[in-house]
């Protein structure tokens, strides 16, 4: 079965992807190559753990309330099946939630990354309900050392809304956006182009 994994960022100042299709990485200048335009989960509610491991600049408390207060705010039915049973790992079928060191930024010049969603894609070949392909798992990693002016509760949130719309198969966007690829506020609420993007997707309801 051919699968495809993605990794997805949210830059302080840029924003790039890469494409994994089994040895060979390509980096791409969208978040998802064209082939998987309108790739979601195809089963809700999507369920989720955190890994509780050290790290950080919020508490273990505090982060899992944010997370959960992100995946609200799309409006989609998720679990939080509490603490991974380990950390953050590829292809393990178990979409986990944490802290880690994002991939470094394409095209340095101070770019810095706060965060990126890792996805794995199939290739979906019946019942698909209007999507041709789906999400078969969704890894999260926050970076746990980003620039100081970052390291706050609100631009946590922020991170997380953008990365929970990666998560749920939401594109990058033009800004004002949550979702555009690179942003030097922390945006804390939805707009127009988010929700009709995440409406694209799961049909508005």
């Amino acid at each position: 079965m051919r699968w495809l994994l993605v990794l997805c960022f949210l830059a302080l100042s840029a924003a790039s992807c890469i494409e994994i299709t089994g040895p060979e990485i390509v980096v791409t200048a969208e978040p998802h190559p064209a082939e998987l335009e309108g790739a979601r989960w195809q089963e809700l509610p999507v369920h989720y753990c955190i890994v509780e491991e050290p790290g950080g600049f919020e508490s273990a408390e505090d982060f899992r309330a944010l997370t959960a207060e992100a995946f609200s705010s799309w409006g989609v039915p998720v679990v939080d099946d509490g603490t991974c049973a380990s950390g953050i790992t590829r292809a393990n079928g178990v979409n986990e939630v944490g802290w880690g060191r994002p991939p470094e930024a394409q095209g340095g010049g101070g770019i810095e990354e706060a965060g990126y969603t890792r996805t794995i894609f199939r290739e979906c070949r019946s019942g698909c309900d209007g999507a041709q392909n789906q999400i078969i798992e969704a890894d999260i990693i926050i970076a746990d050392d980003p620039p100081q002016r970052w390291q706050n509760a609100d631009c946590l949130y922020s991170t997380l809304l953008h990365e929970t719309g990666h998560f749920l198969g939401v594109p990058h966007l033009d800004s004002p956006a949550v979702m555009a690829p690179a942003s030097s506020t922390c945006a804390d609420e939805l707009t127009d182009l988010d929700r009709a993007a995440f409406d694209a997707l799961y049909g508005g309801g």
